[in-house]
């Protein structure tokens, strides 16, 4: 615990980088365009981007555990991909971070988020997305389970 402290005022934590798009990928309609996430998660732009969709829901909930623990700071982040490798920009820091699993059911256009439907509209404003633009991302997801981290207090 002392140790974690340490860690903590010298800057010395480890990291838990949370990406998020800076522009569209290359299988999205609208490739190449800005999301603009950073300035939504800052609240400069409306709709907010108050949580993020991924794949992997046990790596982040095991990440979102070991921030609670201490020891661990969490980054939101953007990533450019660079021939040369992977850039990571700063947009914030967070002090936790939280999940809730969940699964987009194509046939009633509905999210379940633990098992309770959610309006695809809901979660797509969260996201900081059109419903439209949001709709593609899905399509990625298909009926897989997958993990909606937040990264402010809200929960579905």
């Amino acid at each position: 615990m002392l140790l974690n402290k340490l860690r903590r005022l010298l800057g010395m934590e480890k990291q838990i980088l949370l990406s998020v798009l800076d522009t569209f990928p290359t299988w999205h309609s609208r490739y190449g365009e800005d999301t603009h996430f950073a300035s939504k998660i800052k609240g400069i732009l409306p709709p907010g981007k108050i949580h993020a969709l991924k794949s992997g829901v046990i790596f982040w909930e095991d990440a979102c555990r070991k921030l609670a623990t201490g020891g661990y700071c969490a980054r939101i982040v953007y990533l450019e991909d660079r021939p040369t490798g992977k850039v990571y920009y700063p947009i914030t820091k967070c002090k936790t971070l939280h999940t809730q699993r969940a699964r987009y059911a194509k046939a009633s256009q509905k999210i379940l988020v633990e098992g309770k439907p959610v309006a695809v509209e809901t979660v797509a404003g969260n996201e900081g997305l059109a419903c439209n633009d949001f709709l593609e991302f899905l399509d990625k997801y298909d009926e897989r389970e997958f993990v909606i981290v937040h990264f402010t207090g809200f929960r579905y």
